[in-house]
Order: C-alpha cells, then sequence, then structure tokens
C-alpha cells in the first residue's frame, strides 16, 4: 500500500500547486512562465527569455521535426511543466510550437500526444504533451494511445538503453480514431527519438493515412550517457 499511498500525496501536491499557480494567474500581473518576471501578456515569453530560445534545422531529424533546442528557456519551461505542475509552461510550449507550424497545420486531421503511464499522469496531475497538442489548432486532440507499461525516466538511459526503455511501452486503444487519417504525433521533448519511435510504430497498425512527428525541442545526449 505504501507506493500507492506516496503516488496519492504526490499527486495531491501536484494537483494543490497547479490550483495556487491558476489563482495567481487570475489575480496577479502575467508573469514569464519560463522565470516568472512580469510580462505583458498571459503565457508570452519576457524578452530575456525570448533572447534564449535557440531554433534548430527546419528539417526533421530522425522523423522527427522539432524547432527548438532544449537549451536556456525551453530546459526551463520542460522542467516548470514536468516537475512544478505548471501547465502554464506546457501552454507556452505548445503556443511556441504552433508558430512553427502554422503553415503545415492544415495537412492533418488529428492530433495524438504521446500518453503517460496512469501512474505517473496521478503523480504529475496532467500530461504535458497533451497541453501541447490542445494549442497547435492541427485538428482535435484524440486519445488513440495508452502507455501501459511503466518505463524509466529516459533522462539518464543510454542510446541504446533508451530504445529498449519504451519498446512495446504503446498500445492502442482507440484504433478508430486514426484510421484512415492524417495524424500529427506530438511530444514536448526528443533526444534519440526512441519514445516518438515506439508510439509511432504503434500508430501503424491502425492503418492511419499517416503519421508525422514534432516535438517542441531537441536534446543532445550527452557522452557517456
Amino acid at each position: 500500500m505504501l507506493p500507492r499511498s506516496h503516488a496519492l500525496v504526490s499527486g495531491l501536491r501536484t494537483h494543490c500547486a497547479r490550483v495556487v499557480r491558476e489563482v495567481l494567474e487570475l489575480y496577479a500581473p502575467p508573469l514569464c512562465p519560463a522565470c516568472d518576471e512580469p510580462t505583458a501578456v498571459h503565457r508570452a515569453l519576457c524578452a530575456l527569455c525570448l533572447s534564449g530560445l535557440e531554433r534548430t534545422s527546419p528539417t526533421a531529424v530522425q522523423g522527427v521535426l522539432a524547432p527548438y533546442a532544449h537549451d536556456g528557456t525551453l530546459v526551463s519551461l520542460v522542467h516548470r511543466a514536468k516537475f512544478a505542475a505548471s501547465e502554464l509552461a506546457a501552454q507556452t510550449m505548445g503556443l511556441l510550437l504552433r508558430d512553427c507550424l502554422s503553415e503545415i497545420t492544415a495537412q492533418f486531421d488529428v492530433v495524438v500526444p504521446v500518453p503517460l503511464h496512469d501512474q505517473r499522469l496521478r503523480e504529475r496531475g496532467y500530461n504535458q504533451s497533451h497541453v501541447i497538442a490542445q494549442m497547435l489548432d492541427a485538428g482535435p486532440v484524440v486519445h488513440a494511445l495508452a502507455r501501459p507499461k511503466r518505463t524509466l525516466a529516459q533522462a539518464r538511459l543510454t542510446r541504446e538503453d533508451r530504445a529498449d526503455n519504451v519498446r512495446d511501452a504503446f498500445v492502442l486503444q482507440n484504433p478508430r480514431l486514426v484510421r484512415g487519417l492524417r495524424v500529427l504525433l506530438v511530444d514536448d521533448v526528443v533526444t534519440t527519438g526512441a519514445t516518438l519511435t515506439a508510439a509511432h510504430t504503434a500508430l501503424l497498425a491502425a492503418q492511419p493515412s499517416s503519421v508525422h512527428c514534432v516535438a517542441v525541442a531537441r536534446a543532445i545526449l550527452r557522452s557517456g550517457l
């Protein structure tokens, strides 16, 4: 019972933190979602954090289009979205990605976020990839995939271990939602592409018309990992 109790307490803390942030956002001046400095517009980065964005190659690498480098401002946004219950940070990442995809969003019928395992979803309180997907205006967000396998965090794994870790991690739960359609598969950060590759493979079993993979940021696998 202890692990389950721990997960419930962790989930409650995450929920409370999110509620506090939402109340502050309603009654306080807009703050930068990456550093908490005042900004003029809700969900907008301050000038310093905006200058800390680094664009990557406009072409897809390893089959994944990721327009920003996982550095500087994006590191802060990703950390806040994943570990500080900041849906505001996830929304901001979604808007950044939407601006980069504006010319191609009409090419898709549905958007599929990479799912979290149920326990991790309870602990975090929400799925940051789902929030990002909601901001894209690239079609309805559908939950065609589930993640029944509780995988290790990818951050500390080698390239080979990452692929093994997420192999068969995803299963189709609603194939009719994507069958014959043009699918945009969305995640927050891509490093080796192992997670998106595993999710992409699971989606293909539903026979979609096409599947394109995007992430907000591209991280570089550090030497020795």
